[in-house]
């Protein structure tokens, strides 16, 4: 979802920039008690995390008033990792010998990368254009899916794809002064969503024994490593020392690291354990409404193409979300398709 910051699940993983929120972070594949129906509880955590990751868009662009895009990132990806740190001790010996050059690559394409694209798209789209064309996650995953690793599909999801494909145009070329910011620099979005999509791919070719929680302590924990020895050249020190309203912009940051990424992808994989995937995915939905909420009130403008590119690309997630298997060639066994 990034998240989910965004980020979310190989199963049904959720849209924000893991995410927002760290979306491209697995369901746990180890053995679980099987889901309930959703409570009370449950409805209010889907609509606690959908108000976080829906929120993250609006948190780019505060801090972006102070901040420059590659400090956001950078800042980020820092905070996120440290917050973590402190489960790594746990969770360093339930992963498999050989699995880390594959946790890496998760990092770098799901949570190293889709952060500075979006911060980098916001200096110029508005918030609640980016909340939407973040949704295509699920959309670029089943496409590297069927591109990468042969996966057979239903032709409802192969149509799909075009839908959701059509709603990514229509935004990006939708660019009108005073109206949802510059157009092409949703394409932005579209490669951080590309990143996405290829780390749930690369998360479901192999890494599926590695439990969810130590994949997503681990890949940030490298991004993590890596953001330390570059912030000292950001100018980071310099901007908070000169710059006025640099500490809030870092506490902007701050929110959507420690919330949007770190705690809710764990509040996530907790929905997803109560409730199932089918009820924890349906969070896809909701966050580019949240995040549509958040650029009216801070007075953003929109053109009716705008909420048509939205809803093609709702009904695509619809669409490719509509079963939870795909076949892979020369298999009978059924596997789950990955979703965001």
């Amino acid at each position: 979802m990034e998240e989910a910051e965004r980020s979310g699940a190989v199963n049904a993983s959720p849209s924000g920039p893991a995410g927002p929120a760290n979306p491209a972070t697995p369901a746990d594949p180890a053995p679980s008690p099987s889901p309930g129906s959703p409570s009370a509880l449950d409805f209010g955590i889907l609509a606690l995390l959908s108000v976080v990751w829906g929120s993250i868009f609006i948190l780019y662009k505060e801090s972006l008033e102070i901040l420059s895009w590659q400090q956001v990132g950078l800042l980020r990806v820092f905070i996120a990792g440290t917050c973590l740190s402190p489960l790594a001790f746990f969770w360093y010996k339930r992963i498999p010998k050989g699995k880390f050059p594959a946790i890496a690559g998760v990092g770098i394409l799901g949570s190293g990368i889709p952060p500075f694209l979006f911060a980098l798209a916001q200096t110029r789209l508005d918030s609640g254009l980016t909340g939407v064309l973040n949704a295509t996650t699920p959309v670029f995953a089943l496409l590297l899916g069927m591109a990468l690793f042969k996966l057979k599909v239903p032709a409802v999801r192969v149509a799909g794809i075009f839908v959701g494909l059509a709603g990514a145009v229509v935004i990006v070329l939708s660019g009108a002064e005073n109206f949802g910011g510059d157009g092409r620099y949703g394409l932005f979005v579209l490669i951080a969503t590309t990143c996405y999509g290829a780390s749930i791919n690369l998360i479901k070719s192999k890494l599926q024994d590695v439990p969810a929680v130590a994949i997503t302590v681990f890949s940030l924990l490298f991004i993590a490593a890596l953001a330390a020895c570059a912030l000292p050249f950001s100018g980071i020190m310099d901007t908070l020392a000169t710059q006025e309203g640099a500490w809030r912009a870092t506490g902007m940051v701050a929110l959507m690291a420690v919330f949007g990424t770190s705690l809710a992808s764990m509040i996530y994989f907790l929905m997803i354990q109560r409730t199932g995937v089918v009820f924890a995915s349906s969070i896809t939905y909701f966050i580019p409404v949240v995040a549509i909420a958040w650029g009216w009130l801070d007075k953003e403008r929109f053109l009716p193409m705008h909420f048509g590119g939205m809803a093609l690309i709702l009904l695509a997630v619809w669409m490719i979300s509509r079963s939870t298997a795909v076949t892979l060639p020369g298999k009978r066994r059924k596997q789950p398709l990955p979703r965001t």
